[in-house]
């Protein structure tokens, strides 16, 4: 005599849970063009230039100046670590960046390779990144990315970005609060 089967409920259960969890990685994965999205770091090559724009003067740091590694250290840890699950919705208009040239103070740091960012959504490939020390959405952690002589819509935001300050305050620059943080307090 045969005995009754009893369903495996636990089993179905399992295998229904792995399908759709692997149906959203799937999606998100396709939508972010990116295997390692949950992740959330960025995955960055050592600069080959910093520049600190303040008010209209340029300084450039490259790797023989003592600022350097301290800098893009810095950079690399705060900007690793991403608190967002989207772009941000805001743009650099053409007042903004003759504003960051002219009247406030910002970090560009340009890289050999594209940066890959492991991000739920598209970030790009950027090769330099613009960090705002003074002036529109300074001290708020927002930075752009961009590639040659364009930056990009969408800002990203750090985690972090204390040890970026710190780093900033040790040669002589200290993040500001910036008009977005202060309007919305």
């Amino acid at each position: 005599m045969e005995q009754a089967r009893n369903p495996h409920i636990f089993r179905l259960l399992s295998i229904t849970i792995l399908f759709f969890a692997g149906l959203a990685y799937g999606a998100i994965a396709m939508s972010s063009g990116n295997l390692f999205w949950f992740l959330s770091n960025a995955e960055l090559s050592e600069p080959t230039r910093i520049l600190i724009i303040d008010h209209g003067e340029t300084t450039v740091i490259t790797p023989e100046d003592i600022r350097f590694a301290a800098l893009s250290e810095a950079v690399a840890e705060s900007v690793s670590n991403i608190d967002n699950n989207d772009l941000i919705q805001i743009g650099l208009s053409d007042i903004t960046l003759e504003d960051y040239r002219t009247n406030s103070v910002v970090m560009e740091i340009h890289y050999p390779r594209p940066i890959s960012f492991n991000t739920p959504f598209r970030a790009g490939n950027p090769t330099k990144l613009l960090i705002p020390i003074e002036g529109r959405h300074a001290g708020t952690g927002v930075f752009f990315r961009g590639q040659r002589e364009d930056w990009w819509f969408g800002g990203m935001r750090m985690a972090d970005p204390t040890i970026l300050d710190e780093a900033l305050l040790e040669i002589g620059y200290s993040i500001s609060v910036g008009q977005d943080r202060a309007n919305n307090s």
